[in-house]
């Protein structure tokens, strides 16, 4: 939940001291388009609380975007209580709002309540909006009243009706519908082929995509940027090296290869084919570089694990003045997390992202706070863990795994209570560290209290969790305790064997040693050192 913070935008405030609502929304707006919706809320809230600026139809919409994304209800809510002067914009930003939580009641109580959506006369601009209310997962049912109430009132040959229809139909993957709307269109624009395009693709049924671009080759229709893009999307997705090239080939003959969405579309196929000679060729090759293309081949380097290519291509990018994307400035401090030797140039990428307000991202807040506590800099990355205000799983498991890596075991159990009270569910990893932890605190009591989470929770038949389960009540001298694990592999039958053996119970870890060939399993060195320190123990007894 969004919680303002004065003093941390106070500064970022005050060149908005004389302004109007004008700039302030202007700003608000850029803000949601960069994805930075906690920065949008933050500036609305001390518009409003500081300087008396209300929102109206043009600020409204923005603020409930940036609530849905953040799944803020609750400030959304508050939005109804400032007195707003609700017109025909914002009462379809609030129905689309409480439709996005479903709250389903409260949109029908908008419309009840709001004399100009009662006065309006039903038009194609509200059916299509209508019909793709709902992007994540619109209702087949009601998108099949609208279009009976579409054919009904002949409005059929609209062309932004069909395309509405079509993307419907394809997102509730009922694709035959979706074809018989294409069909059925009076007007073949390139929009409407790329519709039916992109229902293929998202269907992943990417072959009939491609079909569609030879159809539309040969009926002479005008592809578009978009439908080249499409199409190259699929190919990625699928590997499809070769399907990739010819759309390449075609892109060329048709004069798109240098269309900026299309050369990068064009670079990201080859990247995810594995094919990074060609796309450094095909980089270099374009003349006026945007910053789309240059972040496409620093991610491109980082998934084909050229992680060093990649921070030499972010550093030529920002020395030519270039603003990289969040994803790109995430994918470099993942790999300077990959080794000690780059924590310089994560450091200076740290100091960029501060000037940019780029480090309020949570996905590169969580890369920075996990690049600090790997090189031992746990200072720093609590720092940062305590600066985020809304932690996912991945910033609190990022700061637990740091503390316990650098042997602070305690504040790792604090952050663990702090998932636990604001309801962020621990992954494997988590659990895995807690009993590291109660291992290093020899502290049993602790031990059984993760033992039994582990045992109410998904986690009781993981192989890595039981393992730990196993050489934490080792360490703490009871593995007897350990109890029994559905899943085992040879790691864990080698700990189970090591503890027996160090804990003075050299016949249990002879025994055990002795079951492992009735599950299949080869004995390898741990095994055998093991085994060979419980018989020395044992020979010493007798």
């Amino acid at each position: 939940m969004f919680k303002p913070n004065r003093k941390l935008f106070s500064r970022g405030l005050a060149s908005t001291t004389h302004s109007n609502l004008s700039s302030c929304s202007t700003r608000i707006k850029s803000y949601i388009q960069q994805g930075l919706y906690q920065e949008a809320l933050k500036l609305y809230y001390l518009a409003n609380s500081l300087h008396h600026i209300k929102a109206d139809r043009f600020i409204v919409p923005s603020i409930l975007k940036a609530c849905s994304s953040l799944s803020d209800q609750d400030f959304g809510k508050r939005i109804l209580k400032l007195g707003l002067d609700i017109d025909v914009y914002i009462s379809y930003a609030l129905i689309s709002f409480y439709v996005n939580f479903n709250g389903l009641v409260d949109a029908c109580q908008v419309f009840d309540d709001n004399r100009f959506l009662k006065e309006m006369q039903t038009d194609r601009y509200s059916l299509s909006i209508t019909l793709g209310c709902r992007d994540d997962c619109p209702d087949l049912q009601c998108g099949k009243q609208v279009h009976a109430f579409v054919v009904q009132n002949t409005w059929g040959d609209d062309q932004f009706l069909v395309i509405a229809l079509i993307d419907m139909y394809a997102k509730c993957a009922v694709l035959a519908d979706a074809w018989q709307v294409f069909n059925k269109a009076a007007e073949m624009s390139t929009k409407v082929w790329n519709a039916m395009i992109s229902g293929f693709v998202i269907n992943g049924m990417w072959e009939n995509g491609l079909e569609m671009c030879k159809l539309m080759h040969i009926d002479g229709v005008d592809f578009g940027s978009s439908a080249f893009s499409i199409v190259l999307q699929a190919c990625s997705q699928e590997q499809a090296l070769l399907s990739g090239m010819k759309i390449h080939s075609l892109a060329t003959r048709m004069s798109y290869e240098r269309h900026p969405h299309v050369s990068t579309s064009i670079l990201t196929m080859y990247m995810k084919c594995l094919q990074v000679d060609d796309a450094r060729q095909l980089f270099d090759l374009i003349r006026q570089k945007e910053s789309a293309s240059w972040n496409v081949i620093i991610l491109g380097y980082s998934y084909n694990g050229y992680d060093e290519e990649g921070l030499m291509m972010f550093a030529s990018m920002r020395s030519k003045g270039i603003q990289p994307y969040f994803s790109a400035i995430s994918t470099v401090l993942a790999a300077c997390v990959c080794s000690v030797e780059f924590i310089d140039f994560g450091k200076a990428v740290h100091g960029d992202a501060v000037k940019r307000a780029a480090y309020l991202n949570i996905v590169v807040q969580s890369v920075l706070l996990t690049i600090y506590a790997k090189c031992g800099l746990v200072d720093a990355a609590e720092y940062i863990f305590n600066k985020i205000e809304a932690r996912d799983q991945v910033s609190c498991c990022s700061m637990v795994v740091g503390f316990c890596q650098n042997n602070r075991f305690k504040e790792a159990f604090g952050v663990f209570e702090l998932m636990r009270a604001d309801s962020v569910k621990p992954d494997s990893m988590v659990m895995v560290c807690l009993l590291t932890a109660c291992s290093g605190m020899e502290d049993v009591q602790s031990g059984l209290q993760v033992h039994a989470l582990v045992t109410k929770s998904s986690f009781a038949s993981d192989v890595y969790v039981g393992t730990a389960l196993i050489d934490m009540y080792a360490k703490c001298r009871s593995p007897d305790l350990a109890g029994f694990m559905p899943m085992k592999n040879l790691v864990s039958w080698n700990t189970i064997i090591s503890a027996y053996a160090k804990n003075n119970h050299p016949g249990e870890s002879i025994n055990l040693f002795a079951e492992l060939s009735k599950y299949g399993l080869k004995p390898n060195s741990i095994s055998v050192t093991s085994v060979m320190a419980a018989t020395a123990s044992l020979a010493a007894i007798l």
